[in-house]
């Protein structure tokens, strides 16, 4: 057991407090990271090594001795040849290293000839392993301190050599802050790890440390959840905004290289993860089908369509197919949004024309009209003008005429004035002058059947 309360803190409180951490980390990459990366694995192989390494220590003072050997030989051998050569493995691909015998073989091999040995020499100077009759001759404190020698020499190789070369490499580049923090976390450890192997410090201190180590890539955990989340809500929000604008004949090709541009990097914060950025784009589709269908979009062919989408996105297996599907069906709603206002206003317009119509002999002015069709009165007369070719007024004064044409062949010159909407007579005669080209009377005249002659 602990003799005292620093070995207790040291061996036992220290260790089992980074153990929690590592597993929150271990969780982000199993539960979030998988999506979007492709190192995430070897993260995980290396927490749950040095996890076992760490928590593996204080278990061994609660077991019996050959539990307890048994402990020992598995998490050195665990973190050496299985954790260490992992994070040089996730780390290198995080840096933007190819996945390749060159990359894998090394390390894998490394660790695993270290950590045999560290075994096998430990074993031998504890009694549990007879040794190799070749090396009979060698003392028997000589197979402990040769074993410290391949520990050191696996911190020095695995982790502290690796690491630092990455993170020089990640500096002088001077991007992936994210990945700095990741390598500075493992390399805290390394040091210790290393300097306590080779007593330098006392080896008791790179328990201690390692929860700088977790902390830092706990923080680094949080760094990356909200950069990748932000970078992608922002991409996501601008291709939105871009395809929702529409585009005119004049800048469709300005706008669709937009859009393309704004699809390639949402693509990079997906860092080739196909599930991943089906999601994203299904997203985007989802939103501007809804907001379509809202501005007035026909929803039966809205919704067959986005059904007939889904589906593709479905079956597509890379994401350039991907791109080139939403591409074109962003283009298709950017086309579709800019042709909405036109026949939004092309339909108010015939309902202001309607309105008119059957209200002409009411007192109306345009913001009665335009309160009618939902439109503010400086709207209806733009697009009104624009559409129609006649102001609001000229074209409810055409209507009054002609209804006061048929109005004519039954009531007076004054009675058609006030039943057609005109104020007053004086009014009806100058507008009707103006359009038909006679006055009122003129006009009631022709109307009249030529008396016949007894």
């Amino acid at each position: 057991m602990f003799s005292d309360s620093e070995a207790l803190f040291r061996f036992l409180v220290m260790p089992v407090i980074s153990t929690q951490i590592i597993f929150s980390v271990m969780i982000y990459f199993v539960l979030v990271r998988k999506q979007i990366s492709r190192e995430y694995q070897y993260y995980v192989i290396f927490l749950g090594c040095l996890a076992y390494f760490l928590f593996g220590r204080s278990l061994q003072h609660f077991s019996e001795p050959d539990i307890s050997q048994g402990l020992l030989y598995s998490r050195v051998f665990l973190l050496f040849a299985i954790g260490m050569p992992a994070l040089v493995i996730g780390a290198s691909l995080h840096a933007g290293f190819r996945k390749n015998a060159y990359l894998l073989l090394p390390p894998c091999l490394a660790g695993l000839l270290l950590g045999a040995g560290y075994v096998y020499f430990m074993a031998v100077f504890r009694g549990n392993l007879e040794a190799f009759e070749w090396l009979s001759i060698i003392p028997a404190n000589q197979y402990l301190t040769t074993a410290h020698q391949l520990q050191t020499l696996a911190g020095f190789i695995l982790l502290v050599l690796p690491c630092s070369l990455l993170l020089l490499r990640s500096l002088y580049i001077g991007h992936k802050s994210n990945l700095n923090l990741f390598l500075a976390g493992a390399l805290s450890f390394a040091l210790l790890f290393f300097l306590g192997s080779a007593n330098v410090i006392d080896y008791g201190f790179y328990y201690t440390g390692s929860v700088f180590c977790a902390l830092c890539w706990a923080y680094a955990v949080f760094q990356n959840i909200r950069s990748i989340k932000g970078k992608a809500a922002l991409l996501k929000d601008e291709l939105f905004y871009q395809i929702k604008t529409g585009s005119s004949a004049k800048n469709t090709a300005a706008k669709n290289q937009e859009i393309a541009q704004l699809l390639s990097r949402l693509e990079k914060t997906s860092e080739g993860d196909l599930e991943l950025y089906k999601m994203r784009v299904r997203d985007i589709l989802n939103r501007l089908t809804d907001s379509t269908i809202e501005a007035g979009g026909d929803s039966a062919s809205l919704l067959s369509r986005h059904k007939q989408q889904n589906n593709a996105i479905d079956e597509s297996q890379n994401i350039h197919d991907v791109s080139q599907l939403v591409a074109k069906e962003a283009a298709q709603f950017s086309n579709l949004i800019a042709d909405m206002p036109i026949k939004r206003n092309l339909a108010q317009i015939e309902q202001a024309k309607d309105y008119m119509l059957h209200h002409c002999q009411d007192n109306l002015d345009i913001d009665t009209i335009a309160k009618q069709v939902g439109l503010s009165k400086g709207h209806l007369m733009r697009i009104f003008k624009e559409h129609v070719g006649q102001t609001v007024n000229q074209y409810l004064a055409q209507i009054r005429i002609e209804k006061s044409k048929h109005l004519l062949k039954q009531l007076s010159v004054t009675e058609t004035a006030f039943a057609a909407g005109f104020n007053n007579s004086n009014y009806f005669n100058t507008v009707f002058k103006k359009q038909v080209g006679c006055t009122p009377g003129q006009y009631k005249s022709t109307l009249q059947p030529p008396s016949s002659e007894n």
